[in-house]
């Protein structure tokens, strides 16, 4: 599927109309009879905005994933570091007496076969990046 077609279903599904695109984008409505008809491609240095106009990922756009989500940001104030919030996770599994997991309370031994697997994927990506960082490939 094109871009083009991409977004013209996006703008369906979601109950926009092309000029709706192009208000938010500041464009004349020609521009996207112009993107259509292959006149031109300059929707293309518009990805990023018409991704944030439709809520979906740049990459969704492009057509290279069906997944229309785009990854959730990180917290204000944080870096989007996977392994501090992991490190964070593991605290909480460590501190406290009462969990729930997907609306589950979590006994003794679930909590720590959750500890023990969020641990070795800690040690795991640590070691990764480590052989990354000297230049070993994983088949070495």
């Amino acid at each position: 599927m094109r871009i083009l077609d991409r977004i013209t279903e996006e703008l369906k599904t979601q109950k926009k109309t092309q000029k709706n695109l192009c208000d938010f984008l500041g464009l004349s409505s020609n521009n996207y009879t112009d993107w259509k008809s292959g006149k031109s491609s300059s929707y293309k240095k518009y990805l990023p905005e018409i991704a944030e106009y439709l809520n979906v990922s740049i990459d969704y756009l492009l057509g290279k994933t069906n997944i229309k989500e785009k990854a959730p940001a990180a917290p204000e104030g944080e870096g989007g570091d996977i392994a501090s919030d992991l490190t964070h996770y593991m605290e909480i599994l460590e501190s406290q007496e009462s969990l729930m997991f997907d609306g589950e309370p979590l006994d003794d031994e679930s909590k720590e076969l959750l500890l023990i697997s969020l641990k070795n994927t800690m040690e795991l990506a640590k070691k990764m990046k480590e052989r990354k960082k000297s230049g070993l490939s994983d088949n070495k």
